[in-house]
Protein backbone atom coordinates (compact mmCIF):
# COMPACT_ATOMS: atom_id res chain seq x y z
CA UNK A 1 0.00 0.00 0.00
CA UNK A 2 1.23 3.46 -0.91
CA UNK A 3 1.09 6.18 1.69
CA UNK A 4 0.36 9.81 0.90
CA UNK A 5 2.55 12.40 2.59
CA UNK A 6 1.31 15.88 3.42
CA UNK A 7 3.08 19.03 2.29
CA UNK A 8 6.08 20.25 4.31
CA UNK A 9 6.96 16.85 5.75
CA UNK A 10 10.65 15.95 5.82
CA UNK A 11 11.16 12.40 4.53
CA UNK A 12 14.18 10.09 4.40
CA UNK A 13 15.07 6.86 2.62
CA UNK A 14 18.36 5.17 1.81
CA UNK A 15 19.66 5.86 -1.69
CA UNK A 16 20.12 2.19 -2.58
CA UNK A 17 16.63 1.37 -1.24
CA UNK A 18 15.13 4.14 -3.38
CA UNK A 19 16.96 2.91 -6.49
CA UNK A 20 15.71 -0.60 -5.75
CA UNK A 21 12.13 0.69 -5.98
CA UNK A 22 11.28 0.91 -2.27
CA UNK A 23 9.11 3.84 -1.22
CA UNK A 24 8.88 3.24 2.53
CA UNK A 25 10.00 6.71 3.60
CA UNK A 26 10.69 7.59 7.20
CA UNK A 27 9.00 10.78 8.38
CA UNK A 28 11.61 12.90 10.16
CA UNK A 29 9.38 15.95 10.59
CA UNK A 30 5.63 16.39 10.42
CA UNK A 31 4.20 19.92 10.50
CA UNK A 32 1.26 20.94 12.64
CA UNK A 33 -1.12 23.91 12.74
CA UNK A 34 1.51 25.99 14.59
CA UNK A 35 4.61 23.86 13.92
CA UNK A 36 6.91 24.40 10.93
CA UNK A 37 10.34 23.31 9.80
CA UNK A 38 12.43 26.49 9.65
CA UNK A 39 15.53 24.80 8.20
CA UNK A 40 17.71 21.70 8.07
CA UNK A 41 21.22 20.69 7.01
CA UNK A 42 23.64 17.77 7.32
CA UNK A 43 26.61 17.61 9.65
CA UNK A 44 29.04 14.75 9.07
CA UNK A 45 26.72 11.98 10.29
CA UNK A 46 23.55 13.73 11.48
CA UNK A 47 20.69 15.84 10.21
CA UNK A 48 20.16 19.06 12.20
CA UNK A 49 16.66 20.58 12.07
CA UNK A 50 15.41 23.94 13.32
CA UNK A 51 11.71 23.84 14.18
CA UNK A 52 9.33 26.63 15.15
CA UNK A 53 6.65 25.28 17.47
CA UNK A 54 4.10 28.01 18.29
CA UNK A 55 6.90 30.48 17.41
CA UNK A 56 9.27 28.86 19.94
CA UNK A 57 12.58 27.78 18.36
CA UNK A 58 13.73 24.20 18.86
CA UNK A 59 16.75 22.29 17.53
CA UNK A 60 16.46 18.57 16.75
CA UNK A 61 19.27 16.20 15.77
CA UNK A 62 18.41 13.10 13.73
CA UNK A 63 20.82 10.18 13.40
CA UNK A 64 20.32 7.65 10.58
CA UNK A 65 19.72 4.13 11.92
CA UNK A 66 16.91 1.58 11.90
CA UNK A 67 14.78 3.35 13.05
CA UNK A 68 16.12 6.90 12.92
CA UNK A 69 17.00 8.44 16.27
CA UNK A 70 15.62 11.99 16.69
CA UNK A 71 16.35 13.98 19.83
CA UNK A 72 15.74 17.55 20.86
CA UNK A 73 18.85 19.51 21.77
CA UNK A 74 18.60 20.01 25.53
CA UNK A 75 19.57 23.05 27.55
CA UNK A 76 18.19 25.76 25.25
CA UNK A 77 15.95 28.44 26.76
CA UNK A 78 12.27 28.20 25.83
CA UNK A 79 11.73 31.95 25.42
CA UNK A 80 14.75 32.59 23.18
CA UNK A 81 15.18 32.50 19.43
CA UNK A 82 17.68 29.75 18.55
CA UNK A 83 19.27 28.77 15.26
CA UNK A 84 21.91 26.20 14.30
CA UNK A 85 24.72 26.50 11.74
CA UNK A 86 27.36 24.06 10.54
CA UNK A 87 30.79 24.86 11.94
CA UNK A 88 32.39 23.85 8.67
CA UNK A 89 30.09 25.42 6.06
CA UNK A 90 31.49 24.84 2.59
CA UNK A 91 34.18 22.36 3.60
CA UNK A 92 34.20 18.86 2.16
CA UNK A 93 35.62 17.42 5.39
CA UNK A 94 32.58 17.85 7.64
CA UNK A 95 32.36 17.50 11.41
CA UNK A 96 29.50 16.76 13.82
CA UNK A 97 30.21 19.94 15.78
CA UNK A 98 27.92 22.88 15.10
CA UNK A 99 27.12 26.37 16.33
CA UNK A 100 23.91 27.51 18.00
CA UNK A 101 22.96 31.17 18.28
CA UNK A 102 20.71 32.12 21.18
CA UNK A 103 18.99 35.52 21.26
CA UNK A 104 16.34 36.81 23.64
CA UNK A 105 14.96 40.09 24.91
CA UNK A 106 16.17 39.25 28.42
CA UNK A 107 19.83 38.38 27.87
CA UNK A 108 22.62 39.32 25.46
CA UNK A 109 22.98 37.16 22.34
CA UNK A 110 25.13 34.05 22.76
CA UNK A 111 26.95 31.71 20.39
CA UNK A 112 27.49 28.15 21.62
CA UNK A 113 29.51 25.24 20.25
CA UNK A 114 27.71 21.90 20.29
CA UNK A 115 30.05 18.90 20.38
CA UNK A 116 29.34 15.52 18.72
CA UNK A 117 28.00 14.13 22.02
CA UNK A 118 25.39 16.97 21.95
CA UNK A 119 26.75 18.70 25.04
Amino acid sequence: PHRTYQADMLLAIGFSAFLAGRRDFTVLFEPGPRRVLAGFWWSRTRLVMTVLDNLASQIFVATPSEPWSIERLAGLPEEASVDAWPLDAGDLDRTDEFLVSIASHLEPAKLALVSPDLS
